[in-house]
């Protein structure tokens, strides 16, 4: 969206990261525009099966960092829009915990249920 938002078919109203997009810098966020707590984000990552071993998940954590840092990928991302954020693999895992527990509990207040 962020080509359209560019060429002006559309107009971004907020963004719903916690900041405001390095991309969009004068397009306020959702918190900014009046909605309290409002964080929703798009995120990739990557996972290992549990029980790996710590020093398989470093070397691959580092190798992904690494290539994260490359010009042509984060020239890539930028094309998309996207923010690159590499991360420990600690940080990832306290993300995702938070984003299941954000989200079971809007399931929860929304009575939405698994059929």
């Amino acid at each position: 969206m962020l080509a359209l938002v560019r060429e002006g078919t559309l107009r971004a109203l907020a963004v719903s990261s916690e900041t405001r997009n390095a991309f969009l810098p004068d397009v306020p966020t959702m918190m900014e525009s009046g909605v309290p707590d409002y964080v929703v984000l798009t995120y990739i990552g990557v996972v290992a099966p549990a029980g790996t071993p710590q020093d398989i998940v470093v070397k691959l954590n580092s190798a992904i960092n690494a290539s994260l840092a490359s010009p042509q990928l984060a020239a890539a991302f930028a094309k998309l829009g996207a923010e690159v954020r590499p991360a420990p693999p600690q940080a990832f895992a306290a993300f995702l915990a938070a984003e299941t527990q954000k989200w079971s509990q809007v399931a929860r207040t929304a009575n939405i249920k698994l059929e």
